[in-house]
């Protein structure tokens, strides 16, 4: 295995026992952990703490954190954790592989099952069907992007990145804080498929926390109220996407490894609206689309809500295992490691017993 060349970077905020969890997994693996932990009160859990996992109490903002992660990297490769979620090492071990081999790509990554969890049962469902063979190999890093903004599923964000590349991006992303949601997922997508080649393998490692406790609290409450499609056309923010559109300019050039070819800041702005104008056509259609059933069944809504419930309640009772899910997803050709992903599934029902 391979996992001597990574570091894993995990986020937390006020979630001690989603962090405990994750420091108790992780614990099981030869891997370098650096956790960035901004609560407002230091985590006390010396005894839990082994060799190859850093704890860090820095209670600034996600940005402040996740800049200052570069200063810990030392590994030729690095990705992204939350407390709450879960990678399976061979999986990881397989990415780092391909990696090594093909030079000319800069991310690699494998396929994800969200989790919910019922008093001691762990239950899975699909997550993010659009990450199946997806392969952004194009030569030309306009076309590659083009294909992930038009088709947009979050492939690298979680997904491991070579060390170099991620310490460029994080200095453009995290120096500056423009308050929308999800803009900085985006902002690392674009940039990490501006600087290579990126492909998902058909191996299961991502395992994603679906659960009541959300991962919007990784971050304080309201820290993001506008939505990108919202702030890219306000007149009032005009200096403030200029200034984005910019730096994003400068960081293209720096990351695009063909140097004969220069980004401006036109062509990144129709780069990014291909997302934004996708994601607000379909906000639009969906309002549409309430707004009629309300129109055409003003006296039904009430009941239509307590049928949603009651479904809901149906849903439950049917729910797959996350090892059924996992078995379906072997179906698809998948490659599964039973060992490990049990050993999440202990993990999970031990932090909840």
């Amino acid at each position: 295995m391979f996992l001597s060349k990574l570091t894993i970077i995990i986020f937390s905020y006020n979630r001690q026992k989603c962090l405990l969890r994750a420091i108790d997994y992780w614990s099981n693996y030869k891997i370098k952990i650096i956790i960035l932990d901004g609560s407002e009160k230091k985590l006390d859990f010396i005894n839990l703490i082994n060799q190859n996992i850093k704890y860090i109490h820095d209670p600034r903002n996600l940005h402040d954190r996740l800049l200052s992660s570069i200063n810990y990297i030392e590994t030729e490769f690095v990705m992204f954790s939350t407390d709450d979620e879960f990678f399976l090492p061979s999986a990881i071990s397989s990415c780092i592989n391909f990696l090594i081999k093909n030079n000319d790509y800069s991310s690699c990554g494998g396929r994800a099952i969200k989790f919910y969890t019922n008093k001691n049962h762990v239950f899975g469902h699909k997550c993010y069907p659009g990450l199946a063979n997806l392969s952004l190999s194009d030569d030309n890093s306009i076309d590659r992007i083009k294909k992930h903004f038009s088709n947009y599923v979050p492939a690298h964000f979680y997904s491991v990145i070579r060390s170099n590349i991620f310490k460029s991006i994080s200095k453009y992303v995290f120096e500056k804080n423009y308050k929308v949601h999800a803009l900085v997922e985006l902002q690392i997508e674009f940039m990490v498929v501006v600087s290579g080649k990126s492909k998902i393998i058909p191996e299961l490692i991502w395992i994603r926390n679906d659960d009541e406790l959300k991962v919007s609290v990784k971050y304080p409450k309201l820290a993001f109220p506008i939505s990108i499609d919202e702030w890219w056309y306000d007149e009032d923010k005009r200096e403030d996407k200029k200034n984005f559109l910019k730096r994003t300019e400068i960081i293209c050039n720096v990351l695009n490894p063909d140097k004969k070819f220069k980004f401006n800041k036109k062509i990144i702005s129709n780069l990014f609206e291909i997302y934004i104008n996708k994601k607000k056509n379909r906000k639009a259609k969906n309002r549409s689309y309430l707004k009629r059933l309300v129109k055409l069944f003003p006296n039904q809504i009430i009941k239509f809500i307590k049928i949603l419930i009651f479904w809901e309640k149906i849903k439950l009772l049917k729910a797959k295992s996350l090892l059924d899910e996992a078995n379906f997803l072997e179906k698809q050709n998948v490659l599964i490691n039973y060992k490990e992903l049990k050993n999440v599934i202990l993990t999970i029902t031990a932090s909840n017993g």
